[in-house]
């Protein structure tokens, strides 16, 4: 989008440009009296304005043509600016998604870390059995569940990914 916006700024810029010369010639015909060469300019003035201006830029040469000699329509305020409108609402666009996506990312950041906790969690019940005394294997299955509790419940107050639906596992959604 905005390499369109870009490209139509420059075509119409091009576009002013060829109308200016245009312009000048024909002001030139007329301060040398020269009628046909007038008409001809004044002809190919109004083919180029009717032809490929747009409405905006067709109303921004009015505005310069009222505002003297040496005025561009691209010096109206904000006229320039309308060209990259559409490409600026896709860049706030763009600019939330990235947003939600960082909070995703972290999201999931988060989940791996809970996967961390159970297999340290599985890896201490793996253990807990080589040990033969039993305050030792007490002392490691209470580190064991206490990590499991810690980490449901931790995996529990993160939210699910932005447009998850369990459903969609199943084909219902």
């Amino acid at each position: 989008m905005y390499n369109d916006a870009a490209q139509n700024l420059m075509q119409d810029m091009m576009l002013w440009n060829e109308i200016s010369d245009v312009l000048i010639e024909s002001s030139y015909a007329e301060e040398k009296n020269d009628t046909e060469a007038v008409e001809k300019y004044d002809w190919k003035v109004e083919k180029l304005l009717n032809d490929n201006c747009s409405a905006e830029l067709a109303q921004a040469i009015t505005w310069a043509m009222e505002q003297g000699e040496d005025t561009s329509p691209f010096d109206k305020e904000g006229f320039t600016d309308s060209y990259f409108t559409d490409a600026k609402e896709m860049i706030a666009e763009a600019d939330k998604l990235l947003e939600q996506g960082k909070k995703d990312n972290a999201n999931g950041d988060a989940f791996g870390l809970v996967t961390v906790i159970y297999s340290v969690v599985l890896f201490l019940l793996g253990i807990v059995g080589i040990f033969k005394r039993l305050p030792n294997r007490y002392v490691i299955l209470g580190v064991a569940i206490a990590g499991f509790l810690f980490a449901t419940i931790f995996m529990f107050t993160i939210p699910m990914p932005t447009g998850f639906n369990i459903l969609s596992y199943f084909g219902l959604a």
